[in-house]
Order: structure tokens, then sequence, then C-alpha cells
């Protein structure tokens, strides 16, 4: 059940990531109702994102960059020594 909650979460947060056109949307689940909010824009296919201590999250994009999104939803240049990606079909960063 916990895999299945972080899943859910990471889910959310990324159709956040991605979200262009809505500033808060709420879905209703079985369980409990989820308000989806922008946390950042000007993205390229964010594909994986983790929190870090100080609340700022580590994004990373298909095509292969690594971004830092801080609390008040700026978005940093990409970050350098990040390996070569493959992307294509489903692989990338």
């Amino acid at each position: 059940m916990f895999r299945h909650s972080v899943f859910a979460c990471v889910a959310v947060a990324l159709a956040a990531l991605s979200a262009a056109a809505q500033q808060s949307q709420r879905l209703k689940t079985e369980k409990a109702e989820i308000i989806v909010e922008t946390a950042a824009r000007g993205l390229d296919h964010p594909w994986g994102l983790t929190f870090l201590p100080d609340g700022r999250m580590l994004v990373t994009e298909r095509p292969g960059r690594l971004r830092i999104v801080s609390a008040d939803a700026q978005l940093s240049p990409p970050l350098g020594g990040v390996p070569r990606v493959y992307a294509r079909d489903q692989g990338g960063l």
C-alpha cells in the first residue's frame, strides 16, 4: 500500500509540473480529495523528481536535463555534470 501511495504522490506531482493551463485542480478519489497545483512552468517532459530537505525539488527532464525547482516555483537553468541520456520511446532521464 505504501508503494501505491508514493506512486500516486509522484504521479500527481509530475502532473502538476507539466500542467500549463491550470492553476489548481481538485480531484476526488475514493479515499481523499487531491489538490493539484502547478509547481513550475517551462519544463520539457518532466520525468522524475525528488524533494530536497529545504523544500526545493530536483526534477529530471526526459531529454536529459536536471533542474532545481525552488519553493517559490523558480526554475533553475539545467545543471551540469549529467551523463548523456538516450531519450527514445519510453527511455529518458
